[in-house]
């Protein structure tokens, strides 16, 4: 019971179970209401979806009329009607029946064109026939002509129903109170029309309405009960005028229905939809939103008590592992055999002592190498054997009265000095590193002569948008000149060589000095490998310790035996691990 009032008063499991609780309630306020809107917004859209499917069939519907009143005027003057109308008792037996024969080809093909049409007839009072396109030269159908001839799609489209059928009729023009020659009529399949129809009302098991707003027939396709005569007469009335947004009737309680009328055609199109397929869907929503409302009640307190227990343990030790850390004890690890993500965050903070430990030894070294470091530079920048080596040459050339020599050798020192002076932990571009260098290596050519030639072997182009640390190529021209090529008498050699391939940058200086013993090579490469651990470093190993602090451990400097049997040191950046 104590343990029971513990759990409830704790602030961890009144926190989930109050957002819990929350979460709940909010989802059931949201359910509620959607649920009132949501009939209102289905509806809405059912309508709007069933409306547009309706105004397709009206707009495909009156395209095909309106082709086979286009096929009607083609035909109306067809040279064999005119030669059977005008002609037809001047004509020899082989004229009429090649002018019929060529009549049942023409109907025919207009019959084919469209399938709404069944039949095509011309009837010739005169002659008292008709001829159909089903290859039929029949007596003429005297009611059936009476019946039409007052009616002409070409001058006003409209469908006319004559007993079972349906027609669209054209004539000939006449004169005034004459009757007319003869009469092209297609006879208008009820069952394609139908099948149309039922294409749009079959998804939503609806039904539709086709009435004609002159003759007032009507076509029904799915309607389980007849509309009385005045609620017909309503509905049409009601979608008589083109509306801009759909409109809807209620019909009853089974159905609802909207309309489109076609001023072509004089014919109005309904749509009843059934009330059910709004209301099916949200009747299932209700039932299982009071169910999940229930089972939600049910398992919000057991959910919140097994999260308690679930977070609790693990995050306990996290929270006395920090603490730890917190002291600034660095030796703390979070045994564990879990393989969920609470073993992923330990793992992680494990580690992340771990980086920590070695970033604290990391930062004190380098604050301590920054500062070795400066003093290096600093130890070049007033070196004073460089110094007076530099004034003893001035002598020479003075003593001799070489002015053009001095003037240069001063210039190449002014340079020399202004760029070794400047911010040592500034960055600069590789171009003026490297201007620096040629600096460096007139002033010593000026020293050696002919006895040390220097090759260049690189493309300016390619290296402008390169930054680097400073003074990290100059120490290892120096080092090649003092330790590499001091004792040549003629034909030194250094060449430096600069390739760039992104995102590495390698920069090559070798030399042809040839007292490169194997020892010495193997304890260079030596300190390199070590040179984190020293106290005091050469030049060579200050630029590879500068190197790799900045871009990382993959960066710094590897020695070897040049082809030219001297030194060959490559200083190789990875431009993306610069910190």
């Amino acid at each position: 019971m104590f343990r029971l009032k513990r759990i409830v008063t704790s602030s961890i499991y009144l926190k989930i179970f109050s957002a819990l609780l929350a979460i709940v309630l909010c989802f059931y306020s949201i359910s509620m209401f959607m649920n009132l809107v949501g009939e209102e917004k289905n509806r809405e859209q059912v309508i709007s979806f069933e409306a547009a499917k309706l105004a397709y069939f009206v707009d495909s519907f009156e395209n095909e009329v309106s082709q086979i009143i286009q096929l009607q005027k083609e035909c109306i003057y067809d040279n064999n009607i005119q030669m059977l109308t005008l002609a037809y008792e001047r004509m020899n037996d082989y004229e009429k029946s090649s002018a019929i024969k060529a009549l049942y080809e023409k109907l025919s093909v207009m019959k084919i064109a469209s399938t709404y049409i069944s039949s095509v007839k011309v009837h010739f009072p005169v002659l008292e026939r008709t001829v159909t396109s089903d290859f039929e030269l029949l007596a003429l159908q005297q009611q059936e002509f009476e019946a039409l001839q007052r009616y002409n799609a070409i001058q006003k489209p409209e469908i006319i129903k004559a007993g079972r059928h349906y027609y669209l009729n054209a004539l000939p023009l006449s004169q005034p109170g004459e009757k007319p020659p003869y009469s092209l009529t297609a006879v208008l399949s009820a069952d394609a029309i139908a099948r149309d129809m039922e294409r749009i009302t079959k998804s939503a098991g609806g039904a539709m309405l086709a009435a004609s707003d002159q003759d007032g027939w009507s076509m029904t396709v799915d309607l389980t009960s007849p509309l009385e005569e005045k609620e017909q007469a309503d509905i049409i009335a009601a979608f008589r005028q083109q509306q801009k947004e759909p409109r809807v009737v209620k019909i009853g309680k089974e159905y609802m229905a909207v309309g489109e009328y076609s001023p072509y055609l004089k014919l109005v199109f309904v749509y009843f939809i059934p009330n059910s397929i709004v209301q099916d869907s949200l009747t299932v929503f209700k039932s299982y939103l009071w169910l999940i409302s229930a089972l939600s009640l049910l398992l919000l307190a057991v959910f919140s008590y097994w999260l308690f227990y679930l977070f609790k343990r693990p995050v306990d030790r996290m929270i006395t592992a920090f603490k730890t850390v917190e002291r600034g004890d660095f030796n703390v690890s979070i045994g564990h055999r879990r393989t969920d993500e609470f073993g992923y965050l330990y793992n992680r903070f494990n580690t992340m002592v771990e980086q920590i430990k070695h970033l604290v030894l990391d930062v004190l070294e380098q604050k301590l190498r920054v500062k070795e470091a400066l003093l290096k530079q600093l130890q070049y920048q007033i070196n004073p054997h460089f110094l007076y080596n530099s004034f003893f040459i001035i002598s020479r050339m003075a003593a001799v009265e070489d002015c053009e020599n001095i003037q240069k050798f001063s210039s190449f020192l002014g340079k020399y000095y202004r760029f070794i002076n400047r911010n040592s932990a500034e960055d600069v571009s590789l171009l003026s590193e490297l201007e620096h260098c040629s600096n460096y290596i007139n002033i010593q050519t000026i020293r050696w002569g002919e006895r040390i030639r220097v090759e260049l072997n690189y493309e300016p182009d390619r290296l402008t948008a390169l930054v680097i640390p400073s003074l990290i190529i100059q120490p290892l021209i120096e080092n090649a000149y003092v330790h590499g090529l001091s004792q040549t008498a003629e034909g030194g050699l250094i060449r430096l060589s600069i390739a760039w391939e992104a995102p590495v940058l390698r920069i090559v200086i070798e030399d042809n000095g040839e007292k490169l013993l194997d020892e010495a090579l193997s304890e260079l490469r030596e300190r390199l490998g070590r040179a984190h651990e020293d106290a005091g470093m050469s030049g060579i190993e200050n630029v590879n310790r500068r190197i790799m602090l900045k871009y990382g451990g993959e960066s710094g400097i590897t020695v070897s035996r040049s082809p030219l049997l001297g030194l060959q040191a490559a200083i190789i950046i990875h431009m993306n691990g610069a910190e």
